[in-house]
């Protein structure tokens, strides 16, 4: 079995060096991989890499959501979208053909079509799972690109030497419908940048009264229910305070007393990253019980740093942590914000806190980035 000495990294969602570019996942991937000691070659597959490809990309969404009503085929659906990075891949693939593997975060793109090094593909789930499992879609009912899509998936995911997935359950979907995969599940990961101070960070949790929401504009649901759980408990304990991250007041509307929203924070700019790392260190409680999916990565790393949370039971939170925690609730998804309330205030009482806040954090203490890598290391290391 030869060491992985040099592998060339395929990011679709953008520029993997940047902290912001899908959740910061690329950017702990190929961090991590070079502080291994393994030299990495990163590679934008994102279509706004160059101006003239962003120009082109936008004026095409802008064309099927403007002109053809939603009909029209999106770009990153486009025979064109991967006629381009089917080039870009070429191009790679030949400059970095020193490398021993070439890894792509995605589903949708490999470079068996030009080399015999191993191909890896990484990532969360399938357009499969997410259209016809996750959202109830009828095949017959999708539009012919979707399908097409699907198919393209199908036949670079059972091509590929070697596929990795986040998730236990999407894991479990993939081996059914892709009998012919190399699939791989080998954990999940929190992406945190800072260690939490121990005993400092659950004294002061301790003494606070303070919930922490985060998530952007498709968890508005869980945040407009808390928010209403919150009017209701700030009546009973004005000492409440309720922090949101990736919501602005615009989007929100008029606040209770309270609440303060900051909006989507940066982890790259120190000012925001501070406010960020504060207020994990700080907040008694995560709660986002947005249906069917309650921003997994920032739940995890609220749990890191020592943080019960509320949650649905969705199912690949279930699937990883077990149908009972120990470490928090999970939300009676049909009970309303006065069931929500109750929770929240269950959840706030002085007793029991600490024993859900080394548990929290214990259930994830293992998902650590250079765990991670070295099992993903492992893998690779056998088809080298």
């Amino acid at each position: 079995m030869a060491a992985l000495k040099e592998i060339t990294v395929f990011c679709e969602q953008g520029d993997s060096s940047k902290l912001k570019t899908w959740s910061n996942v690329p950017y702990f991937l190929t961090a991590t991989l070079e502080a291994s000691g393994v030299k990495v070659n990163r590679v934008s597959l994102h279509p706004g890499s160059s101006v003239a490809e962003k120009i082109f990309y936008k004026l095409w969404n802008v064309w099927v959501k403007g002109v053809t009503r939603r009909k029209g085929c999106p770009y990153r659906r486009s025979s064109a979208y991967f006629y381009l990075m089917e080039r870009k891949v070429l191009a790679a693939v030949r400059q970095y053909a020193d490398s021993d593997a070439f890894l792509f975060t995605s589903y949708s793109m490999s470079s068996k079509k030009y080399s015999d090094k191993p191909s890896v593909l990484f990532c969360d789930w399938t357009a499969e799972y997410d259209l016809l499992h996750a959202h109830g879609r009828k095949i017959e009912e999708l539009p012919s690109y979707d399908v097409r899509f699907m198919q393209r998936q199908k036949e670079v995911i059972e091509g590929a030497d070697a596929v990795v997935c986040l998730f236990p359950g999407v894991t479990e979907h993939m081996r059914k419908v892709y009998p012919q995969a190399r699939i791989h599940y080998i954990g999940n990961v929190v992406n945190s940048l800072e260690e939490p101070v121990v005993p400092e960070t659950i004294e002061r949790k301790e003494k606070g009264h303070d919930i922490l929401f985060v998530g952007k504009k498709h968890y508005m649901k869980g945040a407009r229910e808390l928010l209403a759980a919150f009017s209701l408990l700030r009546t009973e304990n004005p000492e409440l305070r309720l922090h949101i991250i990736g919501l602005t007041e615009s989007q929100l509307g008029q606040l209770p007393e309270g609440v303060t929203c900051y909006g989507y924070l940066d982890k790259s700019d120190s000012t925001q990253r501070r406010i960020y790392y504060d207020l994990l260190s700080s907040c008694r409680l995560f709660v986002n019980t947005t249906p069917q999916w309650g921003a997994f990565s920032a739940s995890v790393e609220a749990m890191y740093h020592y943080m019960p949370v509320l949650v649905t039971p969705y199912g690949e939170f279930v699937k990883t942590f077990g149908a009972e925690i120990g470490f928090g609730l999970y939300h009676e998804e049909n009970g309303g914000e006065r069931v929500l309330a109750e929770e929240i205030k269950a959840l706030l009482e002085p007793k029991g806190f600490r024993e859900k806040a080394e548990c929290a954090h214990a259930m994830v203490a293992d998902m650590k980035w250079d765990r991670y890598v070295s099992r993903l290391t492992n893998i690779i290391e056998k088809m080298i």
